[in-house]
């Protein structure tokens, strides 16, 4: 277990395609989800991997996409997290700020229209009285929020106001009103898997940022129910690639520690970890590595940056799927061979390997 014996449990998962970082990270929550019932697991899968597993332990599978029933409201939170002492509305605040930034990333917002849309995301609470009736039906929507900013004429530049009005207009009346809807997602299961497959550009960040926020009202949450809450991130190279996701990410990976969060990162090259100040400091505070099989590049930088003798580093070097090498605290490093029974259920519903699966499929057609 992780979260025994290390400062700090967060990590990462590295090795090059094909060699079995998706089917380790199953393996872990599996066993997480079967041995620690005071534990939640959260997925976000960029590449639709992990939905048949999720659905095979009774998940919520989560899924983004302009069509797609699953909604959430940027400007839902959990009542149960209402304190006298914290300004959860503020945060509330700066979620909004960041996701209307997002909906022209060319122009992001400045200090005067900062000032404005926190002002209107005040009133939008205000207005729809949730925070007097505690009723989720009257939490306020974006739709809420372009009323509230119409009505703010007072000590405001009507330009600036009248081009955020209009943008904000196409995520409620336009194209992109996917995000105007109350929440209607099941977050009290135990195992959550977030598909943003379908999603591109600004609605793929803009959906992260909801995630995360989502995420950081699970581990406050948790930590009020002495609960842990492992958190995967597959494919982290492509939030890595935002600054607003690097961003938060950044927060979560210093914080998650202190309120039972148990973080990875699923990514191919380690050279994804260090082209940043900020990936690099995520890597500085994990104490926990599974390394896999990794190309001659990758493995020369490991071996450089682990101290790695070249018996040790010869265990991610052309090595199978499945064997590899962990490294816990920065110093301890454990070889490991996985080789799983192929033909069991579970394996079916874990295995990311094409020819596989296609013939899996092929047969249940036939």
């Amino acid at each position: 277990d992780r979260m025994e014996g290390l400062v700090n449990p967060a990590g990462f998962v590295l090795a090059c395609p094909s060699a079995g970082k998706s089917f380790f990270v199953k393996r872990e929550l599996i066993d997480v989800f079967l041995r620690n019932k005071n534990a939640d697991i959260i997925v976000i899968d960029p590449e639709r991997e992990y939905w048949k597993l999720a659905e095979a332990f009774n998940g919520t599978v989560v899924r983004f996409a302009n069509g797609s029933k699953n909604y959430i409201n940027p400007f839902d939170f959990d009542f149960r997290l209402l304190d006298d002492e914290i300004d959860i509305i503020a945060d509330k605040c700066q979620l909004i700020t960041s996701f209307i930034s997002c909906m022209d990333a060319k122009h992001p917002l400045n200090a005067q229209e900062k000032s404005f849309v926190d002002r209107c995301v005040r009133k939008a609470y205000i207005k729809s009285k949730v925070l007097e009736t505690l009723d989720p039906a009257d939490m306020p929507t974006l739709g809420t929020f372009l009323e509230c900013m119409k009505e703010e004429k007072e000590n405001v530049n009507k330009e600036m106001r009248d081009k955020l009005i209009v943008t904000v207009d196409m995520y409620v009346n336009g194209s992109a009103k996917y995000f105007d809807n109350q929440t209607n997602v099941d977050t009290e299961n135990r195992f959550i898997s977030y598909d943003i497959r379908d999603l591109n550009g600004n609605l793929k960040t803009q959906s992260m940022l909801l995630i995360l926020d989502y995420i950081w009202n699970r581990l406050s949450r948790n930590r009020d129910l002495g609960r842990a809450t492992y958190i995967y991130f597959d494919e982290a190279h492509l939030l890595f690639a935002d600054e607003y996701c690097l961003d938060y990410l950044k927060m979560l990976w210093k914080r998650a520690r202190k309120y039972g969060g148990v973080l990875t990162g699923i990514t191919q090259n380690v050279e994804d970890l260090l082209k940043d100040e900020k990936s690099r400091s995520m890597l500085s505070n994990s104490e926990f590595l599974a390394l896999l099989k990794q190309n001659s590049t990758d493995a020369a930088k490991l071996q450089d940056i682990l101290h790695f003798t070249d018996s040790e580093i010869r265990y991610v070097k052309d090595t199978p799927a499945g064997h590899g090498i962990l490294v816990l605290g920065g110093k301890d490093k454990i070889p490991f061979f996985d080789e799983f029974p192929k033909d069991t259920e579970l394996y079916e519903k874990m295995s990311t390997n094409f020819s596989e699966t296609a013939k899996m499929l092929a047969e249940e057609n036939e």
